[in-house]
C-alpha cells in the first residue's frame, strides 16, 4: 500500500469502504482515496467528512452557501447538512475487487452525471425501483472496463 501512495501523492489512502450506502459505485472492502481539500466542490463529487467521529464518503447533492447536501447513492434519505470543516477530501480513487476506478478520469466525469441521477431517483422513487435499480449496477465490471479503456 505505501508504494501505491508514494506514485500518487496526491491522493491519501483512507481506509475500506464498509456499508452498502454508496452501491454499486463503492463496496465494502474497497480501499478508499482521498484527495485532501476543503474548498473547490462541485455537485455529483464525492466528498469524504466527519460525522459523529466516523467517516463517511457521500455524494453531493446541493450546495448552498457554507452548506453541502450529501447523500448515499443507495439510501433512501439524504444527509443532515455538512459545513466545509467536517470534510477531509474529495474521493479521488476506489481500489476494488474488480480493479481501480479513477475518479478524476474522463470517462468518470461524465459517468458521474448517471449516479447523480440514480441518487436523487432512489431519494424520491419507491424503495422497489431502488432495489431494481441496485440489481442491474451491482457488478462495477462494465463501468470499470469502459473506464480502464
Amino acid at each position: 500500500m505505501e508504494e501505491k501512495i508514494k506514485h500518487h501523492t496526491n491522493a491519501l489512502y483512507i481506509g475500506k469502504a464498509s456499508g452498502e450506502s454508496m452501491a454499486p459505485l463503492m463496496n465494502a472492502g474497497d480501499k478508499l482515496f482521498v484527495k485532501p481539500s476543503r474548498k473547490n466542490f462541485n455537485l455529483a463529487d464525492i466528498v469524504v467528512y466527519y460525522q459523529d467521529s466516523h467517516l463517511i464518503g457521500h455524494r453531493i447533492l446541493k450546495i448552498y452557501g457554507k452548506y453541502l447536501q450529501t447523500k448515499g447513492d443507495n439510501t433512501p434519505y439524504r444527509d443532515p447538512p455538512i459545513t466545509h470543516e467536517h470534510i477531509v477530501g474529495i474521493l479521488e480513487r476506489i481500489d476494488g475487487k474488480y480493479g481501480t476506478l479513477k475518479l478524476s478520469s474522463l470517462y468518470f466525469k461524465y459517468i458521474k452525471w448517471y449516479f447523480f441521477f440514480y441518487s436523487i431517483c432512489t431519494s424520491v422513487g419507491p424503495a422497489w425501483f431502488r432495489r431494481v435499480m441496485t440489481k442491474i449496477l451491482r457488478g462495477r465490471k462494465i463501468l470499470l472496463r469502459l473506464a480502464l479503456f
